[in-house]
């Protein structure tokens, strides 16, 4: 991505633009997709695992994995900033990322357990990201534009219903098989 990236800087800002707009696209589409799936297969992905001794595992797995969908958006951002030459806004979003998660970390731990630590690397991933929206919409007027993309993920392409309902179902069908080999 990184090549690309460098060639479309050099010819158009609107070709930088459009492939930009289309990798926020399709990582949001797969990061809400991934997302979905591991948070409502949760329960049963512990307990096939790992078995009955983690009933609490979970609920720290739904809400981290919803903590990696900025991730992807951080890292979609990054290959725009190291493609571009910018490697300094990069390192100073990790560098932010850092500075954030760190004392978060402290003192959302001790009080609130693992739900404190997962609370501090989404609220530092989401500070990351909002600086380096803000960066990339100054530098290449480009915006993540999640809010329209997420509706037309969500509700104007019928293709991903699908995709999610025969997954689903692929899925209760597989717990079920298991479940009768016991």
């Amino acid at each position: 991505m990184l090549r690309l990236v460098k060639r479309l800087l050099h010819k158009e800002k609107s070709d930088l633009k459009t492939f930009y707009n289309y990798s926020m696209k399709y990582t949001l589409l797969i990061a809400v997709l991934a997302s979905f799936l591991v948070a409502v297969t949760s329960s049963d992905l512990v307990q096939l695992f790992y078995g009955p001794g983690y009933t609490s595992a979970p609920s720290f797995l739904t809400i981290y994995i919803l903590t990696l969908s900025y991730s992807a958006f951080n890292m979609v951002l990054g290959n725009l900033f190291n493609g571009t030459g910018e490697v300094r806004v990069y390192i100073k979003t990790v560098l932010l990322k850092f500075l954030a998660s760190l004392p978060l970390a402290l003192l959302l731990t001790s009080h609130f357990k693992v739900f404190g630590l997962t609370a501090s690397i989404a609220i530092s991933d989401v500070a990351s990201l909002a600086y380096a929206c803000r960066q990339a919409r100054s530098k290449y007027a480009v915006s993540m534009g999640a809010e329209s993309s997420l509706k037309r993920v969500m509700f104007k392409e019928t293709r991903l219903s699908f995709i999610v309902e025969r997954a689903l179902h692929f899925y209760e069908h597989f717990i079920s098989s298991l479940k009768i080999l016991k």
